[in-house]
C-alpha cells in the first residue's frame, strides 16, 4: 500500500497519487458533479453566494497562490498542479507571484558585504529558509 506521499507511475508515463476522495467504485470524481452536488450546496448552506470566486477552482488557486508566495519554484508547482508545460502554469500565475525587488537587493547587498560578520549571518538565514522550504515540499520528511 502507498502512503500518502508516493506517487505511482502508469504505463503511459504519468505520475499519479492515491485520491483522497472517489466515487463509490473508487474512481476519480467529476469536477461537474462534485462542483454541482457538494461543493455548490455546501456554498450556498454556508451563506455565501456560489461564483467564479468561491467555487471549487477558486481553491486550486489559492494553492498555486500560497506555494508561490512561499517561494515555489515555477516547475516545482506546475508538477504538483498536474501541469505538462511550465510555461503555461507561470503565465497563469505570474501575476501572483511576490515582487523580487526587495529580494534581488537583498541578494547583491550579500554579493558585496564588506564582511562585517552579515555574511555569515545572512548565509545562516538563508539555509534555514531552505530547509524551511523544502519541508513544505510534498513528499519531504519533515
Amino acid at each position: 500500500m502507498l502512503s500518502s506521499n508516493e506517487a505511482c507511475v502508469s504505463q503511459d508515463g504519468y505520475s499519479t497519487v492515491p485520491l483522497l476522495f472517489t466515487t463509490t467504485r473508487r474512481g476519480a470524481i467529476n469536477r461537474r458533479t462534485f462542483d454541482n452536488k457538494s461543493w455548490r450546496p455546501a456554498v450556498v448552506a454556508a451563506g455565501i453566494a456560489p461564483t467564479r470566486a468561491t467555487g471549487m477552482h477558486a481553491l486550486r488557486h489559492f494553492y498555486a497562490s500560497s506555494l508561490l508566495d512561499a517561494g515555489e519554484r515555477i516547475k516545482a508547482l506546475a508538477s504538483y498542479l498536474g501541469h505538462a508545460d511550465p510555461g503555461f502554469t507561470l503565465r497563469v500565475y505570474t501575476h501572483l507571484m511576490p515582487a523580487s525587488e526587495e529580494r534581488t537587493r537583498q541578494a547583491t547587498d550579500r554579493l558585496f558585504d564588506s564582511g562585517s560578520g552579515d555574511a555569515d549571518r545572512h548565509r545562516e538565514s538563508d539555509r534555514q529558509d531552505l530547509v524551511a522550504g523544502y519541508r513544505l515540499l510534498p513528499g519531504s520528511l519533515g
